[in-house]
């Protein structure tokens, strides 16, 4: 089996054993918190409902174990932030069926898959409301990079020179890009942005063709 810790690629190990009680898994070198371990094959996804657990107070059953049971319960619903509730009222903008759509969606590259989930989540590594976006001079709102940046426009213009932007570029790619300019320096990083996005979509093209 190919597991892999906290996300690093090439640190793949061979789970030996395990205990619950101390949350702890080993292999043949190390010992490692359960919640770090982390499946490369998709088809073991079963095995790690028999390592973690959940509990409620004093009450502790293995996770397989409480899909099955009829006392325990998965709940799949999700609770809105405040943000994510004005953008329902005011826009009529429903977060959660945007993630399922971009989620699944191979034409968009995945690291901006990624990105845009925490957009969706508001979890960007920034101070909302508090600090000023480099690229178009403007309080960081929730919808900022969102398609809310007046600096994406100009930017556009760029990145439509790219060569496979036709192919594959898009507004969640342009709003990426423009995340990606802030952290830059803003306009002074349009040439680096604009060279970041274009090996992004090479890339991706290398996977889907």
């Amino acid at each position: 089996m190919q597991w892999t810790i906290n996300d690093r690629v090439g640190m793949a190990i061979l789970p030996v054993g395990s205990n619950l009680k101390i949350d702890r898994i080993w292999d043949s070198k190390s010992y490692y918190v359960t919640a770090d371990v982390v499946s490369l094959v998709s088809d073991e996804v079963k095995f790690l409902t028999k390592i973690y657990r959940l509990g409620i107070g004093n009450r502790f059953m293995k996770l397989d174990k409480c899909i099955k049971s009829s006392r325990w319960r998965i709940r799949l619903d999700f609770t809105w932030t405040a943000a994510q509730k004005r953008w329902h009222v005011e826009d009529g903008f429903n977060w959660q069926v945007e993630w399922r759509r971009v989620a699944s969606n191979r034409r968009i590259p995945l690291k901006v898959r990624w990105w845009y989930l925490d957009v969706l989540n508001i979890n960007l590594r920034i101070r909302y409301k508090r600090d000023v976006c480099k690229l178009c001079g403007e309080v960081v709102g929730s919808k900022h990079y969102r398609g809310g940046c007046k600096g994406g426009a100009q930017l556009r213009k760029s990145l439509q020179r790219l060569p496979l932007w036709g192919k594959l570029g898009g507004k969640l790619v342009l709003w990426w890009a423009v995340w990606i300019c802030h952290c830059f320096g803003g306009k002074e990083g349009v040439r680096r942005t604009v060279r970041k996005v274009g090996r992004e979509l090479e890339n991706w093209r290398c996977v889907v063709g």
